[in-house]
């Protein structure tokens, strides 16, 4: 949630009409005129996760489209059916190795397979790989549809069932590939998304399904840390009627799991001191997501970043860009900008990780940046002592690490928090890796 969003639409909502409409007929319509003097109304109305909501509109439960060219239709959705949730599927996929049917290496731009920067360059890889034609079984797709456009006239039911007419509208397609029986429709995002504005597969769809014969496949794709996920949906004729057909995730030319010799890991990296832990300047982390953490040192790869241009770019609130810039600094890949932007900018230990070309090999590099901060290191040893069992290692107990290295104190609220942070890093590496066999470790191994 924006802060600027979240007051301008405060003050839009006491001063105007529209409350009253919504109280009378379960919808409203406003025109971008009257939104513009609180702010630009094209970043008012575009919501594209339920985070990014504003909060008035999560007290009167509501929801927002574009119906014409400046004009946008406010609706009661208590329900939130604007918004598909993906809930826990991420965790249960598991991830398949994926051979490039063409030589990648060939091609400069594609090199480094982690450091794809943006949608359409990671579509592309997707497509020049053979990737998007195994999923969608079918090899004769061809790149037709790419960028903005106007939808056509369709009218859509609301949750209510009051009945809105969109005209005219502009969307923009990532990419569309066609082939003599299917015409694939392709939303990407750069960064995992817990939940998605199905507007921006449902507008696309209800444009291309009265204009071919051919099956019209809306596909959702995510690529974080060097992993692709692909999610086609069927959309049905009820609003917010919205049911996965397949998900599946890869690697392409890689391992999906990182085989990892524990011991050889500890004894290989040097103990550095705890960073300062609860301070204004680098807090304990508080990001679960270690992907999104590699995927935000990749974007302030070549200019800082601000909070705010952090959030935008991966459509959560500021305060999350804080907490992902804040524990990509405690492991040394960040730090605060020193140039007097308010945000975060790459270290040269940053810079050297992004060096890296495979997901498996930062999997160890990210290994070997934990067991060098005293706190993440007791945790590791605790979980190699578990059998690398993450559930037999207990919140408590994490707990209690992190009161010996940092200032939180066991027990607290904060301190909590935190623990659950590790713990999912934890998750995270163990998801991802395979340990070789292991002999025991001790805490004699914490301090050197």
């Amino acid at each position: 949630m924006s802060l600027a969003n979240d007051s301008a639409w405060q003050d839009f909502l006491e001063r105007s009409y529209a409350l009253g409409d919504l109280q009378a007929r379960g919808l409203a319509f406003v025109n971008a005129d009257a939104l513009k003097p609180f702010r630009e109304p094209r970043l008012m109305a575009k919501l594209d996760t339920l985070s990014e909501r504003p909060l008035v509109f999560r007290d009167y439960g509501l929801n927002i489209l574009p119906v014409q060219n400046g004009l946008y239709c406010l609706f009661r959705d208590s329900e939130n059916k604007l918004y598909y949730r993906f809930d826990d599927c991420f965790e249960k996929l598991e991830t398949e190795a994926y051979q490039s049917k063409v030589d990648l290496q060939s091609y400069d731009s594609f090199k480094c397979g982690g450091a794809l920067s943006s949608e359409s360059q990671v579509i592309d890889y997707a497509y020049l790989s053979g990737l998007l034609q195994t999923f969608c079984a079918d090899e004769a797709l061809q790149l037709t549809i790419r960028g903005r456009s106007f939808t056509g006239q369709f009218n859509l039911t609301l949750p209510e069932g009051q009945v809105i007419t969109v005209s005219n509208v502009q969307l923009e397609i990532d990419a569309g590939y066609e082939s003599a029986d299917n015409l694939i429709l392709i939303e990407a995002k750069i960064g995992r998304r817990n939940d998605f504005n199905i507007r921006q597969l449902l507008y696309p769809f209800y444009q291309w399904r009265t204009r071919t014969h051919k099956a019209v496949r809306p596909i959702f794709l995510t690529y974080s840390n060097g992993e692709i996920v692909l999610t086609e949906f069927r959309i049905g004729e009820v609003f917010g009627e919205v049911e996965v057909v397949s998900n599946r995730s890869f690697v392409i030319n890689d391992n999906p799991a990182a085989l990892i010799d524990f011991d050889a890991a500890l004894s290989a990296s040097p103990l550095l001191e705890e960073p300062a832990g609860l301070t204004d300047s680098i807090p304990f982390p508080q990001a679960d997501d270690m992907d999104r953490l590699v995927d935000l040192v990749q974007f302030i790869a070549f200019e800082p970043a601000s909070k705010s241009k952090i959030a935008e770019h991966f459509e959560f609130e500021e305060r999350q860009a804080d907490y992902y810039g804040n524990a990509a600094s405690y492991l040394g890949l960040a730090r605060r900008s020193r140039s007097g932007h308010r945000g975060f900018e790459i270290t040269e230990a940053g810079s050297t990780f992004l060096s890296i070309a495979s997901r498996t090999q930062r999997t160890r590099a990210l290994l070997a940046r934990m067991l060098a901060v005293p706190s993440l290191r007791e945790s590791l040893i605790l979980l190699s002592q578990r059998d690398f069992d993450v559930n037999a290692v207990k919140n408590f107990e994490v707990q209690e690490i992190l009161s010996r290295h940092t200032n939180l104190k066991s027990g607290s609220d904060t301190c909590y928090r935190r623990a659950i942070t590790v713990k999912m890093w934890l998750s995270w590496l163990r998801r991802n890796s395979i340990f070789q066999e292991k002999r025991q470790y001790h805490l004699q191994h914490v301090i050197r």
